[in-house]
């Protein structure tokens, strides 16, 4: 009996959920800060390190009425190879907790949103920047060793 009981109030919950993501996707209040794909090919390498742990993350928030962003909800992603060879995801959503040890899981899975920004800001943006700089200043030696060769 208890457990009908919970599958109705856990149906009723997800039908609030659901609603309620609906709405704020319709009014444009719902983000995604979404680290799996530059992050997953690299992660079976950095798992395979000793005691290292790493995910790839994605981050739904929710922007509240004073224009600020609240996370609520994080899937943190990690690759693994089952017995019989293949490459599965393993794949974890947590939510926001304030006591206990979901809020202390609730704290590790934001610290590692703040590594995957940290990581992509430093390694994909900068050497995006630097290959780009890089580029036009050869573009722009060669265009300028042309014009003197010209002259």
């Amino acid at each position: 009996m208890i457990s009908q009981k919970y599958k109705v109030v856990q149906y009723i919950l997800f039908k609030f959920f659901l609603k309620f993501v609906e709405q704020a996707i319709k009014n444009r209040k719902l983000f995604v800060l979404d680290y799996y794909e530059p992050f997953m090919t690299y992660l079976t390498k950095i798992n395979d390190l000793p005691s290292t742990e790493a995910y790839a993350t994605r981050t739904f928030l929710i922007l509240k009425e004073d224009g600020t962003l609240k996370p609520i909800a994080i899937e943190l992603s990690k690759p693994y190879i089952c017995p019989c060879g293949l490459e599965l995801v393993e794949t974890t959503v947590v939510l926001p907790a304030d006591k206990g040890v979901k809020s202390t899981i609730w704290q590790l899975a934001k610290a590692h949103v703040n590594v995957n920004d940290t990581s992509y800001h430093e390694l994909i943006s900068h050497w995006y920047i630097y290959i780009t700089t890089q580029s036009v200043r050869n573009i722009h030696m060669q265009t300028c060793l042309f014009m003197l060769y010209e002259i």
